[in-house]
């Protein structure tokens, strides 16, 4: 029943608050048997206890990569962010793209060239990627021109090219975002071909 998963679901919550943090010490406590990790260590520590505002985090990551990534080996960031805030030969076992449909690949080429393995999630029945609520501009020889008629038009996704050229693909069937069943029904019927697989309502 629903209440039987909301129980199983709160319950392995809380053993993960507790399981989580004996991970990290444990190699917290790996890194100080480390020579090399040790010192990036002690440095770390010394660049936050300095609470300098000259010290970014594209400084830390350079720096202190390795000590950073064990103890945080997940990071939840923008493209745009990564490109700003990580060196150049950071690499990425694993990328996760959510939402990848609203995504332009462009800005996900980054991302993409610093990673070993990918993962793109979204849904191609939802609207592409649009700048409607920005303000583009370029300069001609003429003068500027404004391209905001232009801006209506969505471009292709990241989505969009990872099938265009093929790549393997899973589909996802179970719904479980809608407070109700009514409101994914009309979707699931004339865009998913009622492939959906919706929770019944409580």
């Amino acid at each position: 029943t629903i209440e039987q998963y909301r129980a199983a679901d709160a319950a392995y919550r809380a053993r993960l608050k507790k399981a989580l943090p004996a991970v990290l010490v444990a190699r917290a406590r790996a890194a100080c048997s480390d020579p090399l990790l040790l010192e990036q260590l002690v440095g770390l520590k010394r660049v936050l206890r300095s609470r300098s505002r000259a010290v970014s985090l594209r400084f830390v990551m350079q720096h202190f990569r390795n000590i950073v990534v064990g103890l945080c080996p997940c990071v939840l960031a923008t493209p745009v962010a990564v490109a700003q805030r990580f060196a150049w030969d950071a690499v990425f076992d694993l990328a996760i793209f959510d939402e990848a449909s609203q995504l332009d690949t462009a800005h996900a080429i980054g991302v993409l060239e610093r990673s070993r393995q990918v993962i793109v999630a979204g849904d191609p029945q939802q609207l592409p990627p649009t700048s409607f609520f920005e303000r583009q501009r370029f300069a001609e020889s003429e003068g500027i021109i404004a391209l905001d008629s232009l801006l209506l038009i969505g471009g292709e996704s990241l989505l969009d090219d990872c099938l265009a050229v093929g790549l393997a693909r899973v589909n996802l069937r179970w719904h479980y975002r809608s407070r109700h069943e009514s409101l994914i029904s009309f979707s699931n019927r004339r865009f998913y071909d009622g492939r959906l697989r919706t929770f019944p309502s409580p």
